[in-house]
This record gives structure tokens, C-alpha cells and sequence, in this order.
């Protein structure tokens, strides 16, 4: 529970108010899923792409700094090689530099649930995963910065991000050597 109250979706929906019921067993999602909702509440999971909790007014400003940043936005889709399906600027993240969401019906628990079974029942369910960067956050103006200026260093940003993603939202890290080799390249 206390991992999924610190994921960075939920500090807004929190900030607004609203409960969270966190669901910590491997067949919630899909129960949650058939029933809809409760007492007229429909269920929302904080990882959905609009869960109705901004204005009009800062839909258009972060549709506004989308289009802005296209290029930048690009290029980070590029650099991670197929791995998402999409990278966009966030209307979730607050604090956050960065979070993993998805597209389409299949979500990340879903993703993991599937993963967990035998290799025969498994097959392959993956989630179509969604990158998502908070632009007012002083990591996103450095991988612009190197966006701008070392185009070698912002795709090793890039992969950074993306694997700081994967490890918020409990997923596992496609190679974890060469993820600790790159972060202590920039320690260094």
C-alpha cells in the first residue's frame, strides 16, 4: 500500500481531495473493472490518461507545452527504441520528473499478472506504455538542455528516465548492469 500511495499519479488526485482505494491483490483490477462502480462512483485508476481533475484552462496550457516541445518529445521515443509507445508531458506529475502509464486496454498490473504465469499460459500480454515527463520539473530542462546541445548525453537521459519509470511503477528493468553503469556515468 505505501508503495502505491508514494507513485507520482497519485499526488494529485490526492491533492484534490479525492480517497484512494489501493488495490494490492492480483485480481483487483479486474474486478474493479467489471464492476464499473459503486454507490454512482465510477472507478478510476490514477495511472488513466484524464481522470477529470483539471481545467480547461490547464488541459490547453499543457496541450500548449506539448506542442512546444514535439522535438524533444521525439526524440526521447526515438532513443528508447520501440520500448513505449508514446512520450508526452504529463498533466499528473507535480513533484515527480517522470511516470509510466499505458494506452489501451491493457495496463501495467495487467502486464504483470500475465508475466507471472507459467510461459504456456502467459503468452504475451504487453501493455502499450507511456512515458510521461513533467515539464516544469529541472530534470526535464536538463534533458533539454541536452536535447539542445549533446544529443549522446539526452539519449543516455532518455534511457535514465525511462528506467526510473519502469522502477516507480514496479516493472522490471530490461538491464539492470548496464541501467547502474549509466547512472554512475553521471555520478562520476
Amino acid at each position: 500500500v505505501e508503495s502505491l500511495a508514494n507513485l507520482p499519479q497519485a499526488e494529485p488526485v490526492r491533492e484534490k481531495g479525492y480517497d484512494i482505494l489501493y488495490l494490492v491483490d492480483d485480481a483487483d483490477e479486474f474486478v474493479v473493472n467489471m464492476m464499473g462502480k459503486y454507490d454512482e462512483k465510477e472507478f478510476k485508476s490514477v495511472n488513466a490518461e484524464d481522470l477529470g481533475l483539471e481545467t480547461e484552462e490547464e488541459k490547453q496550457e499543457t496541450d500548449k507545452k506539448q506542442e512546444e516541445n514535439k522535438d524533444v518529445l521525439d526524440f526521447v521515443k526515438e532513443a528508447l527504441d520501440g520500448k513505449v509507445a508514446a512520450v508526452r508531458l504529463s498533466h499528473k506529475l507535480k513533484s515527480h520528473p517522470v511516470c509510466l502509464t499505458t494506452q489501451g486496454p491493457i495496463t501495467l498490473e495487467m502486464e504483470k499478472y500475465f508475466a507471472s504465469l507459467p510461459a504456456e499460459r502467459a503468452g504475451k500480454v504487453k501493455a502499450e506504455q507511456v512515458l510521461e515527463l513533467n515539464a516544469e520539473h529541472k530534470i526535464f530542462a536538463a534533458l533539454k538542455d541536452a536535447f539542445e546541445n549533446d544529443k549522446d548525453k539526452a539519449k543516455d537521459y532518455a534511457k535514465l528516465l525511462y528506467g526510473q519509470a519502469l522502477l516507480i511503477a514496479g516493472m522490471p528493468v530490461d538491464d539492470p548492469s548496464g541501467f547502474s553503469d549509466l547512472i554512475c556515468q553521471y555520478m562520476a
